[in-house]
């Protein structure tokens, strides 16, 4: 039978895998943005790019995926170490460090941060091209 901990371990790694689902569905738009974006490019024989919003559209739509994706795996590792952090005051053994967990949790809410942020300059360059 597994153990209240083992299953927490599960869980949070299930929500792991579940967040890299999603930024590889966000990076498979974001090609199709890149693809859609150079397609434009190429119609056009003037200095005036025509208004196509389609690329726009496409990448703001890959980033919601990869800004969830982020906060997926930002929640999945701070659960980790919470979970680790947990073990250390109940004087539980564990492999390790928490030192190598809070870099790791630090970065990846660093790394939903700015992913967000460009996120939003993504929306307003959207925006501008409507």
């Amino acid at each position: 039978m597994i153990n209240n901990d083992d299953n927490t371990a599960l869980k949070l790694l299930d929500l792991e895998n579940i967040g890299s689902f999603v930024w590889i569905i966000g990076s498979l738009i974001l090609i199709v943005a890149v693809i859609e974006s150079k397609k434009s490019i190429m119609k056009t024989n003037s200095l005036i790019l025509p208004n196509n919003i389609f690329p726009y559209i496409l990448m703001v739509n890959g980033r919601i995926l990869w800004t969830i994706a982020n906060l997926i795996a930002a929640i999945a590792v701070t659960g980790e170490q919470i979970q680790r952090e947990k073990k250390v005051l109940a004087r539980k053994p564990i492999i390790g460090s928490l030192i190598p967990d809070n870099y790791i949790t630090i970065g990846m809410w660093i790394s939903f941060i700015g992913i967000f942020i460009v996120l939003i300059g993504d929306k307003k360059r959207l925006k501008e091209n409507i």
